[in-house]
């Protein structure tokens, strides 16, 4: 037997059957399914009952196995297990399975809800991409890395990320719970309480050794400031509010002792709980961190599961809400403080200090505070070297890149099609448009269009149409009405990169139903340890057959 923590009350004994999306396993109980975490499937366990509120099924975790599947192995991190750590689903079994779970879900997703039955295999991606070549004079780099930046081979040895092989080291973008005294954690799954985790194995050891050790303590009241707010600073302080003399948080800088990392602490307001993000980057050995405002474990801000969202975090103003945030800065090389956020008022700091940069195909993207970027570091490469593949662009086309983010995608697809060609970039983020606009000023054939993506603002390209799209929406998916406006443009190829399987086949539906055939899906292990896993799928028009 193996037991897996956990109290003895409201434990049933299972019989686990097959994998479900979202990081559980099916099980049934007089009839009544339970969803299973922290089983595989043929186990027979005895779990304990955490959430029966549902009249047609039940939630577990199993916290006794009583016959173990062949596939298990002892998770690598102390955190993972029953009532621990929400961030990771499969620490329990190997990474030869975890992908075949992993391809399980999908082929059921398709099956289910496209209609499509074909087999999956989920590849593996090595966590260490080889290190960008240095531009040449005849093709300068279209921006430079920040002063404090270190090529991939100079960073030291404990601070690279180990091979694909343990699944560990790969997160290089992380958003933190904090404690009332400043404690780095994560939240449990389902829940809101902090599991001190600092030391997460997932994380990237940049990022691991960015937060280790350290407090980051609560906001300093100011008498000047809006102390009289009261309770969670994220009430009133918001990005509009920090246009005035609050904007420039060097006012109260503060370093710290061990590191010497200066921390850029605002003199207003004093909030108990909150989040950080930490972003690393492997090109440059850079790393950020930005204090979140308006969030606490308690106001249910982001999402509960140990394992952060690496979305942007929009304001009602439009502006990054990481504006004005605490921030520190730091890489391999040393490490200085920094304002973060765009400026936004007199005396705020340059917007190149807060950026990270991140390098794919020699080109370097410069991602302000919020920006979306793949957390996985050989997720990049892999992905544009998928949707090209898949598009096979011709020199001349006309390109469309949906939800663009930073320009990944758009920048690959410029230099696809030509100077001749165009790429239209639609993101409705400001942020990452202002990211994008920088990374990618040397690409005239770029359109950047600072626009939601919706049936509205597709209608506007009838006159021109698209000859191959990309599209990688949120993991909710494109949507019926999205899908339907983007194939009224008749391109002849599509690629769609999702992260969720479930939506990713609802909008496959759509497109098979309009006459478009799925020719090609990959499936990649971006996240190892956890249930995501990302999909790049090739649709092609009527009479382009099945390259």
């Amino acid at each position: 037997m193996i037991e897996i923590g956990g109290a003895a009350e409201d434990v049933i004994e299972l019989e686990i059957g097959p994998v479900a999306h979202g990081g559980s396993c099916v099980a049934r109980d007089n009839g009544r399914v339970v969803f299973v975490r922290h089983a595989l499937p043929g186990e027979r366990v005895r779990a304990r009952l955490t959430d029966t509120s549902h009249d047609r099924y039940w939630r577990a975790d199993a916290v006794e196995v009583l016959r173990a599947a062949p596939e298990r192995v002892v998770p690598p991190c102390p955190h993972a297990g029953a009532g621990k750590c929400g961030g990771c689903d499969w620490q329990h079994a190997s990474l030869a399975a975890q992908r075949r779970l992993k391809a399980a879900v999908v082929r059921e997703q398709l099956r289910r809800l496209a209609g499509l039955d074909r087999p999956v295999e989920v590849e593996a991606v090595n966590a260490l991409p080889p290190a960008p070549s240095a531009p040449t004079p005849s093709t300068p780099a279209p921006s430079a890395l920040p002063p404090d930046a270190l090529p991939l081979d100079a960073l030291p040895p404990d601070t690279r990320s180990p091979g694909e092989g343990e699944g560990l080291g790969w997160r290089t973008r992380m958003r933190y719970a904090l404690t009332g005294q400043g404690e780095v954690g994560l939240r449990g799954h389902r829940s809101h309480e902090i599991v001190p985790a600092a030391d997460c194995l997932i994380a990237h050891p940049l990022v691991r050794a960015a937060v280790a050790g350290r407090i980051l303590p609560p906001r300093a009241a100011s008498a000047a400031g809006d102390a009289s707010a009261g309770g969670d600073a994220g009430d009133s302080d918001t990005a509009a509010g920090r246009a005035g003399p609050r904007a420039n948080p060097r006012a109260n800088p503060r370093v710290e002792p061990r590191t010497g990392i200066e921390v850029q602490a605002e003199s207003v307001g004093e909030i108990s709980v909150g989040e950080i993000e930490v972003a690393a980057s492997v090109s440059s050995g850079a790393v950020v961190i930005t204090r979140l405002p308006g969030t606490s474990a308690g106001a249910g801000a982001g999402p509960a599961s140990g394992v952060p969202s690496a979305a942007g975090i929009p304001s009602a103003a439009g502006v990054p809400a990481a504006v004005g945030a605490d921030s520190v800065s730091g890489s391999a090389a040393g490490v200085s403080g920094f304002d973060a956020g765009v400026p936004s008022g007199p005396g705020a700091g340059s917007e190149a200090e807060s950026e990270i940069v991140e390098v794919v195909r020699e080109r370097r993207f410069r991602l302000g505070p919020g920006v979306f970027w793949q957390v996985h570091p050989g997720a990049p490469e892999t992905l544009v070297d998928a949707v090209l593949t898949g598009l096979a662009p011709r020199a001349g086309e006309r390109a469309l890149d949906l939800y663009a983010g930073a320009g990944l995608f758009a920048a690959a697809l410029a230099e696809a099609v030509g100077p001749d060609g165009t790429v239209v970039a639609m993101e409705s983020d400001p942020a990452a448009v202002a990211s994008a606009a920088r990374s990618l000023g040397d690409l005239p054939q770029v359109s950047l269009r600072g626009v939601r993506v919706s049936p509205g603002s597709l209608r506007g390209l009838a006159g021109t149409g698209a000859d191959i799209v990309v599209l990688d929406p949120p993991r909710a998916g494109a949507g019926r009405a999205v899908m339907l406006a983007l194939l009224a443009l008749r391109p002849r190829a599509v690629a769609y990169v999702s992260c969720d399987p479930a939506s990713l086949a609802r909008d496959l539906a759509v497109a098979v139903a309009q006459g478009y055939s799925l020719v090609t899906l990959r499936a990649f292990d971006l996240f190892p340890m956890t249930a995501h896993v990302e999909c790049v799928a090739i649709m092609v028009a009527p009479g382009h057959g099945s390259r």
